[in-house]
């Protein structure tokens, strides 16, 4: 059946344009889905642990600003338009087809939605986070900003669950390596360590960060580790273009935890 989905998908929703890949994520490791077209990509992260701070729960954390629901339509808008941008200097530089999956609005309330009902059954005694996400200060081109979610895979303050606050969406972005933007991207992991706190989380996820993020995050003293990720929630791609689809040849710009489903 798997084999045959994949060419069948190719042949889905015509009417909005061609399709030129598929994506999926495997918890079975790398060979089960390359062996049906599906060829996995980049499947890091970089893992921080929870961290207690002012900046919780409603709190404004210095040099951080929180965001709440009402803030992520302009931001995801404009997201768009960055990460079209970066496509296509991507595809550019290194004369490769280059894609991306759009974190507009509606991709990320899904993921605010299954977070709201989670933590209406594991704390139905508390109102359901409405934190989403953080932005450093600076102009428009100069900030760094996330999008996170609390995802429960098991009992509460249990280590063992795996409970993680996935980053959705991180952008630096002027994407320089400075003392500036080392402190800005501290500010708001910091946002994202405390929410993980305050809902009893045992660590925060940012998945496939960039070159420079890892330089900034070496700046900002922050406790980490880059995990690569060999059997879940492997990113892998099937391509329907011409040539081969595989790491080498097509670049997955933005591929991040927003796009998992």
């Amino acid at each position: 059946m798997l084999s045959d989905l994949g060419p069948i998908l190719n042949t889905w929703q015509k009417e909005a344009g061609k399709s030129h890949f598929s994506i999926l994520y495997s918890d079975i490791g790398k060979k089960y889905y390359t062996k049906l077209g599906w060829l996995p990509f980049a499947s890091s992260h970089i893992s921080l642990p929870s961290a207690a701070s002012l900046a919780t729960n409603g709190d404004k954390a210095e040099g951080a600003k929180l965001l709440y629901e009402e803030d992520l339509k302009e931001l995801c808008e404009l997201d768009e338009s960055y990460l079209r941008n970066e496509v296509a200097k991507t595809a550019k530089s290194t004369h490769k087809p280059a894609v991306a999956i759009i974190p507009d609005q509606s991709t990320m309330t899904w993921h605010h939605l299954r977070e709201k009902f989670m933590c209406s059954k594991l704390f139905p005694q508390k109102t359901p986070p409405t934190i989403h996400g953080a932005i450093s200060t600076g102009a428009p081109g100069s900030r760094v900003r996330i999008v996170f979610s609390r995802v429960f895979y098991g009992p509460v303050a249990n280590a063992k669950s795996g409970n993680t606050l996935y980053i959705l969406r991180l952008v630096v972005e002027d994407e320089t390596d400075t003392d500036e933007n080392a402190q800005k991207l501290k500010s708001v992991l910091q946002v994202a360590q405390a929410e993980a706190k305050e809902w009893e989380v045992e660590s925060v996820a940012a998945w496939n960060v960039s070159d420079v993020v890892k330089g900034l995050l070496k700046r900002t003293g922050l406790e980490y580790n880059l995990v690569d990720r060999e059997n879940d929630s492997i990113t892998s791609l099937m391509w329907y273009g011409d040539g081969k689809g595989d790491v080498d040849n097509v670049e997955w710009v933005g591929n991040e935890k927003f796009a998992w489903c």
